[in-house]
Formats: structure tokens, C-alpha cells, sequence
């Protein structure tokens, strides 16, 4: 049993390792869905007819959000759950 949770360690900190390595891409999604958000409002404001550019953007910019803050609740996840491996490790010892 001890050796599954050893190899799922393992496994949670390459995962761990992999997203940091990725963590570079995060700003331009975050600059992305500003963009995309004030593409929203221009569009709107210049040209309300302009149906298709605004879903277009609107879901380009969840989409875009979505990545960002979905990246820190998957790093959150990963971390709490190597922590839970960790600690049960321990409390068997």
C-alpha cells in the first residue's frame, strides 16, 4: 500500500512540475481576455449590431479566464492532495 502512495507522489509532483513549467503562459491568457473584454466594450459602443464579433469575443474571453483562474485551482488541488498523500504516509508510520 505504501508503495502505491509513493508512486502516486511521484506522479502528483510531475504534474506538480509540468503546470509550473507553464505557469510563463498564463499572463498572455490573462492579457487575452482584457483584450477581449475591451474589444466587447469598443465593439458595443461603436457598432451594436455587430452580433457575431461580440459572441465571438465574449467567448473568447471566458475562455481565456477560464484557463487562468482554472490553473490555480488545479495547482490548488494537486497541492492538497500530495499534502493528504503526505499525511497519510505519516500518520501509518
Amino acid at each position: 500500500m505504501k508503495l502505491i502512495v509513493y508512486f502516486l507522489i511521484i506522479i502528483v509532483s510531475l504534474l506538480i512540475i509540468i503546470m509550473d513549467i507553464f505557469k510563463f503562459f498564463l499572463d498572455i491568457f490573462k492579457f487575452l481576455g482584457y483584450f477581449f473584454i475591451f474589444g466587447i466594450i469598443f465593439i458595443y459602443l461603436a457598432d451594436k449590431t455587430q452580433t457575431k464579433a461580440l459572441i465571438y469575443l465574449t467567448t473568447s474571453s471566458i475562455f481565456c479566464f477560464t484557463i487562468f483562474y482554472g490553473y490555480f485551482a488545479i495547482m490548488d488541488f494537486l497541492v492538497g492532495v500530495k499534502v493528504g498523500l503526505i499525511q497519510s504516509i505519516e500518520k501509518n508510520q
